[in-house]
């Protein structure tokens, strides 16, 4: 029964994902008997709003509070009968005014519980984030004992004033504590612990329940909250105890129980209390009660879900306080159910003394008849050395068995008699071919010869093979990446090596084979089934040399419940493991595996409980013996149970393998699924039918029934769900083995089916069709994306038909339109594209650079098409198809037709002028300059994560067509640049320049491209441009921004701080801005960007967006003002020279100082009066904070905490004088260092706006010089070829190339730059080809084999100075080289080379 009451959904908070009805389904399934909702009260203030609530008034928390109770409520109403519901609240104490809040909100919805927390100290969050706790931190003056009493103190006024029913995780305040490095815990202090005890002994006395929160594990403490030491005085204190999991999602639900179980167990917890509403008892009119639920941690509760290995079904529920028990139906049922755990339907050992493994032998001899000294199973029963089976009535229980062990492999066990393992071993392969004539006369073996699973497994393991892949492309339900897995020989001849179908996988895939003497040999995928979970590699056996493999015999007919197996294989990416298990099931339904995944199905599924998990795919299932009776093939993710496919489907596949024969496969596209003969009888099936059927099959239990049937398939129209199958071509058909066979034979051909639907008999012809015809075996690769064919596994996911364009992978140009993976295409450009040929001929009849219609729909909403717009941008990938070798696997290309290329003439397009209402003034004034920028990238590099940016830009040289926008709506040179004009006119551009320390961009368009459109430059006021002026702190504003609809936004504001700009270091390392003064405002508006102006739309300011990442390096954005001064150089170089100007930089980061630190720090009285005379209001310094790189002349002359006095002679007191330098190679400083003032004479470094010209792809690996972010973060630079990123499912990701490396030598030769490493590389590639060629392909001859010669040796260094050794595996194929160089003159600024 255990429960949780702290749980959170999507649907009412931010932070939380999914639905509430989710997270109750998700509580149902884990068979939670009580279920606690517990969403945030709200807030009353907006201050108090989270970041992910931006945009949203307290009204809306209020609302959204409502409407929760009101979804709670309902869902009360609709699952009441399965789970008890209570409906609370989480609290928060934030003001004084809270307490008076919450009580008036549990009055207003009569909630039944408090889940009485405190997330905040003194008005600040202090769970959030590790960013807002440490700022806590730094309000107490770096006290952490003082945050920790101001914690316990109010959270006493919060069970004071409130008296929650429940204490949520009481010790909260430790979240971010960092043990780690090593601080004393302020806990440990007797003034702080002294509060907690009194929290502790208040909450006892009132009769709170402390929770016991596992969620503490996933923020990376060590127990749940509270922790151990607070956890063992409420328990020596007699407190009363709950858990919960504080779920945030539905798959939140039980989150870490099993290590709260463990938990539970070590701190010698048993009892656990939970709330329920008052059924009865004295106190009537308590709507709750606590009920005690003894010996909780032996539940059953927790081994059904796999939380833990304990005996189930002792734990007692008693209501506390004199409340009334639990139904006595339900303690009945507990007891009961637990005498139903044995599967073969006896009772539990329990019920009868236990008999020794004599004992059992002794049975044995007795119910057989044999004489003391008979052998079986390895032990001597008595004296005499011999018998023969006839004597020990061998014969006789083969003859007994045989029809069962042929009904027991596909139909549901007969628990009251089908045969299990008990005392005797089934038949071993010795067996077979022998009838029962010379079974008879055959001596049963001698101790010497008994099975055994030592020598068994021995020679398995010679077998079994790990398997290594790489799916290096998207393509229908899978998706690229590596992975590990295992297969096994079944012919050892031929070299196939059996395995799953998600492991052979329909995508192209490059696969290895490790055998247990580590031996490597290449795979070929040369079969994988379109349905069942089954494949077939094929290897070359002449490339096996110290390892002779034999082949594992498949035995379907074998599998039995309660056999014991082994299942061997690659386990969790081990080499080899070995799990024990039992056979507990032969009839379980295929395992669902979530929609748009691949599924198996119309088959049965073997279940054991074996713990298997991923790697150990496509592991062999032994017997005794030494044969395959199974195909290892998933398992649960809560349980042990792992699920195994049956052989028999496989052995024929094999064989016409084996034959070089086509393996062929049919459908009518419809799934069935078994039901037992009670659930046919509510489907109307006639009690005739049921006894002709049990009379045919007596060991059947039910039959097939139609579960559903594809629309526009061939079963369409003809078969409905809940049809259930009597015959199929006159014969009666009972199990999905059957029903296949007579698929498979009849492809091209109709059958006749018989089904009883309601209470009539029904007979109907269906054409039997190609499953290999639904299964795609071909793909489209364009602009970086993979589409293909719908294909049978994807429609029946969702119930559509076959056919239509699947988006794989959306890629670069699909991603413009938003077409991402899962959408089905339905035309572009206004053409229909029902299949891949006609989607080729819509692509090669468009023209590059222009923006088309996509018509289409997500999978999830098939009935819900939209209508996107995409820019057509095929000119940095290759546009080809994409077809399967169905002899080798291997995908063979075709390069398509490419889209037209741009009109080479300059057509105008005229728009009116985007003007906005007097209303808005003075944005009235800047509209007309404003346009809108969409960049897409192609390419992850210069340490980019996202590939679309949005924007506002401001035109600053209409006549050159110069836009002026913020680096998080351009943050790199790579990309196409799409400017909206006018709000109508869509222009590609390009981009011009990259601010290097700034956060500015400015990108081009062709002026021609718009002819006589109205649009003008921005008006800069010119007191603010030259830098006379600057916005300050009071100052009055008017933002003109866009939101984010691209709507404008005008709001008149003040200036309310200006101050250095600080941005983290990211990473992966990318630009941020530095060194630069920004400006926030009073109510600032949520927009994308803008300009501030004064009231006639003069520009005072750039209103921009910054970006840089919060202490977990997650990407977060800040919108900040800045002065316009920051365009002056570059506006006037650009007018002047029609040139961008030089900038030089000292390299180091700067901040402020304030004068009494620098007093401190030993700066004279004579230079600070000097100072003073010049004093601006700031009264702050400038010092060196750190060093942005070490190479530089710069970096040798000036240390971290150097505060710069002058700069050539003048004072400086203005981050804008030696932020950067315009024109100078060098500078004269005065700093001040160790107390006195030094003078220096200081080289400055050229810093470049565009950094990256040249990029490398290279098996998988983007490879480039490094830009100034990546030498910011390294004390140097071990080489000039930095990996910036890998493509997933390439040989770069597979075997470790990770990025943030540097590759130093190649095969043991330096390498320094990109053309070095260019050069070295043709060198090797010409030097491995004729490897290859000496040795005829084959790998044969002394020295290396072909497959060793495709291995490339890198020595590579990250950014922690460590060198490692890397063997990547060549792939051209799939992973050909290119680079991109840029070129002005070409689309988008760059030019690609396909191949190197």
């Amino acid at each position: 029964m255990p429960f949780t009451f702290h749980t959170h959904s999507g649907q009412f908070c931010r932070h939380a994902k999914g639905s509430l009805e989710d997270v109750v389904k998700a509580a149902l399934s884990q068979k939670m008997l009580v279920l606690g909702l517990s969403e945030h009260v709200p807030r009353s203030r907006a201050e108090d709003l989270y970041p992910e609530e931006a945009g949203m008034t307290t009204s809306d928390l209020h609302q959204a509070f409502g409407d929760y109770v009101s979804e709670a409520r309902r869902l009360r109403e609709k699952y009441g009968d399965q789970i008890e519901i209570l409906i609370g609240a989480e609290t928060e104490l934030i003001t004084d005014a809270t307490p008076a809040e919450l009580k008036a909100l549990r009055e207003q919805y009569k909630l039944d519980y408090f889940v009485g927390s405190v997330h905040h100290i003194d008005g600040m969050a202090m769970d959030f984030s590790q960013e807002l706790y440490d700022k806590i931190v730094e309000r107490f003056g770096g006290d952490r004992a003082a945050m920790f009493r101001r914690y316990f103190d109010q959270q006493l006024v919060l069970l004071q004033t409130i008296q929650p029913e429940i204490v949520g995780h009481f010790d909260l305040v430790r979240i971010f504590h960092p043990y780690s490095q090593g601080v004393a815990d302020p806990m440990a202090q007797a003034e702080i612990r002294s509060l907690a005890s009194r929290n502790i002994d208040y909450a006892i006395a009132y009769g709170a329940i402390f929770e016991i929160n596992s969620r503490a594990w996933k923020k990376g403490l060590r127990d749940a909250y509270p922790q151990r030491d607070v956890l063992r005085e409420i328990l020596q204190k007699g407190g009363r105890v709950t858990i919960s999991d504080d779920s945030h999602s539905a798959q939140d639900v039980g989150m870490y129980y099993d290590r709260l179980h463990a938990y539970l167990v070590e701190m010698g917890l048993r009892d656990l209390h939970y709330l329920r509403r008052a059924k009865g008892g004295r106190d009537t009119n308590n709507r709750i009660e606590a009920c005690l639920l003894k010996n909780a941690v032996e539940h059953r509760f927790w081994t059904a879900n796999g939380y833990a290995s304990v005996g189930g079904g002792n734990a007692v529920e008693q209501p506390q306080d004199g409340q009334s028990r639990s139904d006595d139906s339900e303690r009945q049922g507990r007891r009961s159910s637990h005498r139903r755990s044995n599967t073969d339907g006896s009772v539990p050992a329990t019920s009868a003394p236990k008999k020794d493994k004599t004992d059992v032998r002794a049975d044995t001899s007795r119910r057989l008849s044999i004489g003391e000294g008979v052998v079986y199973s390895g032990a001597q029963i008595g004296k005499r050395r011999s018998i023969t089976y006839a004597e020990a009535g061998m014969a006789a229980r083969r003859r007994s068995l045989a029809y069962s062990d042929l009904m027991a492999v596909f139909y549901p066990p007969n628990t009251m008699s089908q045969p299990t393992v008990t005392d005797l071993p089934f038949e071993s392969r010795a067996w077979e071919g022998v009838d029962d004539r010379q079974l008879e006369q055959m001596p049963i073996v001698e101790p010497g010869a008994a099975a055994s699973w030592e020598p068994t497994l021995e020679r398995a393991i010679k077998s079994i093979v790990s398997i290594k892949a790489q799916c290096v492309r998207s393509f229908d339900t899978e998706t690229s990446g590596t992975y590990t897995a295992t297969g096994f020989v079944v012919d050892a001849e031929a070299g196939l090596i059996l395995s799953n179908r998600h492991v052979v996988n329909p995508a192209p895939i490059v696969a290895q084979a490790i055998f247990v003497n580590y031996e490597e040999v290449e795979l070929q995928p040369v079969y994988r089934d379109p349905v069942h979970d089954f494949g077939l590699f094929r290897y070359d056996t002449k490339h096996l040399r110290f390892m002779q493999p034999e082949s594992i015999h498949l035995a379907p007919h074998k599998a039995k419940v309660g056999m014991e197996i082994r299942v061997v294989g690659n386990d969790a990416g081990e080499k080899l493991s070995i799990l024990a298990g039992t056979l507990a099931r032969l009839d379980r339904p295929a395992p669902d595996y979530g929609i748009g995944q691949y599924n198996d199905f119309n088959t049965f599924y073997l279940q054991a409980a074996s713990g298997t998990s991923g790697g150990s795919s496509g592991s062999p299932v032994l017997d005794i013996y030494g044969d395959a009776v199974a195909l290892n093939a998933g398992g649960s993710s809560k349980a042990a149970s792992s699920f195994y496919l049956p052989l028999n489907r496989i052995v024929r596949a094999v064989d016409l393998v084996r034959r070089g024969e086509h393996v062929q496969r049919g459908t009518i596209q419809t799934e069935f699924e078994y039901l037992s003969y009670d659930e046919l009888r509510r489907l109307g099936l006639d009690m005739t039918i049921e006894t002709k059927m049990r009379e045919t099959f007596p060991a059947s239990q039910g039959m097939l029934a139609v579960r559903s049937a594809l629309p526009k398939g061939p079963a369409d129209g003809s078969l409905r769900a809940g049809d259930i199958v009597v015959a199929v071509n006159g014969q009666p058909v009972i199990d999905f083995v059957a029903l296949e066979d007579v698929f498979d034979a009849s492809v091209g051909r109709d059958m006749h089916v018989s089904v009883w639907r309601g209470a009539k008999a029904y007979s109907t012809r269906i054409g039997v069709q190609d499953l290999h015809a639904i299964t795609p075996s071909r793909y489209i690769e364009i602009g970086g994306g993979v589409v293909n064919e719908v294909s049978y596994q994807v429609a029946r996911s969702y119930g559509i038909p076959v056919g239509g364009i699947y988006v794989a992978s959306s890629g670069h140009t699909l991603g413009s339109a938003s077409v991402w993976r899962g959408s089905v295409i339905q035309s572009i450009g206004g053409e229909s594209t029902p299949d891949l040929d006609s989607f080729a001929r819509a692509v090669s009849g468009l023209r590059e650079c222009s923006r088309v219609p996509v018509k289409f729909f997500a999978l999830d909403q098939p009935y819900k098409p939209k209508v996107m717009i995409m820019s057509v941008s095929t000119h940095w990938h290759a546009f080809r198809l994409a077809e399967r070798d169905a002899v080798t696997g291997l995908w063979r290309y075709t390069e398509l037709s490419e889209p037209m290329p741009p009109e080479s003439t300059v057509k105008a397009q005229l728009a009116s002028a985007w003007q906005l209402p007097a209303s808005l003034a003075p944005g009235d004034k800047v509209w007309p300059s404003v346009v809108l920028i969409d960049f897409h990238i192609p390419y992850l590099v210069d340490g980019m994560k996202s590939t679309h940016f949005l924007g506002p830009g401001f035109i600053i040289d209409k006549r050159r067509g110069l836009v002026v926008c913020d680096r998080d709506t351009v943050p790199i040179s790579v990309g196409d640049v799409y400017i909206t004009v006018a709000g109508s006119i869509v222009l590609l551009g390009s981009v011009d320049f990259l601010h290097p320390v700034y956060n500015f961009a400015i990108v081009r368009y062709d002026p021609r491209q718009i002819g006589a459109t109205p649009v003008e430059d921005v008006r800069l006021h010119p007191d603010y441009l030259s830098g006379e002026r600057k916005l300050e702190q009071g100052d009055s504003v008017h933002v003109v921004a866009v939101s984010a609809d691209q709507s404008p936004v005008v709001r008149r504001t003040r200036v309310s701080s200006r101050a250095m700009v600080s941005t983290k270091e990211c990473l992966p390392p990318r630009f941020r801005c530095l060194n630069v003064e920004g400006l926030k405002l009073n109510d600032q508006p949520s927009c994308q960007g803008g300009v501030l102006c004064d009231a006639d739309g003069l520009v005072t300011g750039l209103w921009t967006s910054v970006s840089s990442q919060d202490a977990n390096n997650k990407d977060v954005t800040t919108m900040t003002g800045f002065d316009i001064s920051i365009l002056r150089e570059t506006m006037r170089s650009v007018s002047t020279a029609s040139r961008y100007p030089d900038i030089y930089s000292l390299d180091v980061e700067l901040w402020t100082i304030r004068m009494a630190a620098a007093r401190t720090l030993g700066l004279s009285t004579a230079r600070i009066d000097q100072i003073e005379a010049q004093s601006n209001s700031t009264n702050r310094l400038l010092y060196v904070l750190g060093m942005l790189t070490t190479n530089t002349p710069a970096a040798a002359l000036l240390r971290t905490g150097d505060i710069i006095l002058e700069k050539n002679d003048c004072l400086v007191r203005d981050v804008d004088q030696i932020g950067i330098i315009h024109g100078a190679e060098n500078v004269d400083l005065v700093v001040l260092r160790d107390g006195k003032e030094v003078r220096l004479s200081v080289p400055t470094t050229r810093l470049d706006p565009v950094e990256t010209k040249h990029v490398v792809h290279w098996s998988g690996a983007l490879v480039q010089e490094p830009y100034r972010a990546v030498q910011e973060q390294v004390r140097a630079l071990p080489s000039s070829i930095y990996v910036s990123c890998t493509l997933y499912g390439s040989p770069a990701n597979c075997y470790g190339l990770r990025p943030g490396m540097w590759i130093t030598e190649v095969e043991s030769i330096p390498v320094k730059s990109i053309a070095d490493f260019i050069h070295t590389l043709k060198r090797i590639r010409q030097t491995k080809d004729a490897e290859d060629a000496s040795t005829g392909g084959s790998g044969s001859g002394s020295g290396s084999s072909s497959s060793t010669s495709r291995y490339v040796r890198l020595t590579v260094v990250n950014r922690n100075e460590i060198t490692r050794m890397l063997s990547l595996r060549l792939d051209s194929h799939y992973w050909p080289p290119w680079e991109l160089v840029i070129d002005p003159t070409a689309i988008a600024g760059w030019r690609s080379i396909r191949y190197l």
